[in-house]
């Protein structure tokens, strides 16, 4: 019996064994695992942002292209228009060569005898559309491109300061790590700075990279003998992972291998009485199943939450380059047919370009309202003390016009100072007053009431109008996203702009609700802490309700 007692007992702490190595090693595991995941994230941003820098080089190629053919595609080529062209652009020297290499024409003073030979030439002749080297001698970059003309395939040769992109590719070059003292930088074949989001980086210069404790990534670009490189603090990369996500796990591991320890004195004690064994070793098994299921739903969460940020980070980069482009040329071009070719198109024509350019306006407005929705909680300010009073005058200047359009008034009461947001605050009030000059009755002018009133330690900003109202039944539907009580011929908008307060509100820890009655009005009510010290309602300036 002992013997059979203490066989058990064995067996039972080489589980407890087994079973703890192997969850320390999922921990572990999925750990490393989120590491991967933030390290991989990390490198897709270097990797777009290359693709972005070829990007516009290659649409700068094929803009110009035209141009290009017009001044440098005849039988001849003018030396002394290259030299003006040359300093026209604030360039050191432009070149036209053929297809096989010779020298059509130059800037004055500009040694050509060794261009064949230069990198970026070679790859253009060799059929690529175009080619940026690296550092030349005096500190210059130069630009290949091709240029097919009747005559035959030529390349153009430019050479420029790195000055020319500097400015402008430092801007997108400063935002690409996201992460608070992280940088970018775009460097040539040789590890020299070309553009940098880093101030202290140069042009010419040579950064300080592979620093102890900073995390690189690097990306090249296509066409070119550049590369994009971005450094992070290693620890500010991997906060996502590291911290409490990182030892929560360790501890429930602990709490579960001193409950094991716990059990295991119960199972000894136990054995002392056959028919509390199985008793014991069932419960076992269901601690154990129990914690193993915990695991994997607090690894599918994590893993769910890394990617619907990375989704969100996306959407914004889209909704804020490759979206609006496109509409922009849309609307570009369908203001030149209305200028220039309207007189040669029908009334049904001209109806369909009218409709076109609402449709791309509405759109672009939709991918904006889309794009503050979705940056409302990751691009706020800091909280400070915010002038309710100030912020409300400022949001009624804001629609002057509105109120004019529609013969309407703006009154503001006495509002305090709270800790908030202060362009958020005003996007919220512009937003409710908005609502409430729109959606008035026919042929009675609104009338827009602000006040509020303290209770305790909380703060209610009433937003009352004299509208159109709605049903009661409709108080939680109209604060989702696209949700519209109205067509978009009787009333404007995207049906984004009451979400996006309720967002702003929830992001201040408050409260926005609504009430109304059909045809009688609407009246919006933003619930908000005061804060310690901040100034009470009462010793707030008793102005009069303002008239706009």
């Amino acid at each position: 019996m002992n013997h059979r007692r203490h066989a058990i007992l064995a067996g039972a702490v080489a589980l407890l064994l087994i079973v703890t190595g192997v969850f320390a090693y999922e921990i572990a595991h999925s750990h490393t695992t989120l590491r991967r995941g933030v390290a991989s994230s990390f490198a897709d941003r270097a990797t777009l942002t290359a693709t972005l820098t070829r990007s516009l080089f290659a649409t700068i190629t094929s803009s110009g292209r035209a141009q290009a053919e017009a001044q440098y595609g005849g039988p001849r080529i003018d030396s002394a228009a290259l030299t003006a062209a040359a300093r026209h652009s604030d360039g050191e020297r432009m070149a036209v060569l053929s297809a096989s290499g010779q020298v059509l024409g130059a800037s004055s003073g500009d040694p050509t005898a060794s261009l064949p030979r230069e990198p970026s030439v070679r790859a253009v002749l060799a059929g690529a559309p175009f080619h940026l080297s690296g550092f030349e001698p005096g500190h210059v970059l130069e630009y290949a491109i091709a240029l097919p003309t009747r005559y035959g395939r030529r390349v153009i040769v430019t050479t420029f300061s790195p000055a020319l992109i500097g400015g402008f590719v430092s801007g997108y070059l400063s935002s690409a790590p996201r992460v608070r003292g992280g940088h970018a930088y775009l460097l040539d074949a040789t590890g020299l700075v070309i553009a940098s989001g880093d101030r202290s980086a140069t042009p010419g210069t040579r950064p300080r990279l592979g620093r102890p404790g900073t995390y690189l990534v690097s990306a090249p670009i296509a066409d070119t003998d550049w590369h994009v490189v971005l450094v992070a603090p290693a620890a500010r990369l991997l906060a996502s992972v590291n911290g409490e996500r990182e030892w929560i796990p360790w501890a429930v591991f602990a709490a579960f291998a001193l409950a094991a320890l716990v059990g295991l004195a119960l199972l000894r004690s136990s054995l002392r009485a056959a028919a509390r064994v199985a008793h014991a070793n069932a419960g076992l098994a269901a601690a154990n199943e129990q914690l193993a299921r915990a695991n994997r739903d607090l690894a599918q969460h994590a893993d769910q939450l890394a990617r619907t940020n990375a989704e969100l980070e996306q959407f914004a980069s889209i909704a804020s380059h490759d979206l609006q482009e496109p509409l922009r040329k849309v609307r570009a071009f369908a203001d030149q047919l209305s200028r220039n070719e309207a007189d040669r198109l029908s009334a049904q024509g001209q109806d369909y370009l009218g409709r076109m350019g609402g449709a791309a306006e509405r759109m672009q407005t939709l991918i904006n309202d889309l794009l503050r929705f979705a940056r409302l909680s990751t691009h706020g300010s800091a909280f400070a003390d915010v002038d309710l009073d100030e912020v409300a005058h400022e949001a009624a200047a804001e629609l002057e016009l509105l109120v004019e359009r529609t013969g309407g008034q703006v009154r503001i009461g006495p509002l305090p100072t709270i800790a908030a947001d202060a362009s958020q605050m005003r996007q919220l009030l512009v937003n409710l007053i908005g609502n409430g000059l729109k959606f008035h009755r026919e042929d009675v002018p609104p009338v827009v009431h602000v006040s509020a009133e303290l209770a305790a330690d909380r703060v209610c900003v009433h937003v009352a109008d004299n509208g159109i109202g709605f049903e009661p039944r409709f108080a939680e539907r109209i604060f989702r996203v696209f949700e519209r009580l109205h067509g978009r011929s009787e009333y404007p908008g995207t049906g984004i702009g009451l979400a996006i307060c309720r967002k702003i509100v929830e992001r201040h820890g408050g409260e926005l609700t609504a009430h109304s009655t059909p045809g009688e009005g609407s009246t919006f009510t933003v619930t908000l802490r005061v804060g310690a010290g901040r100034r009470p309602l009462a010793a707030a300036p008793q102005r009069e309700l303002a008239h706009v």
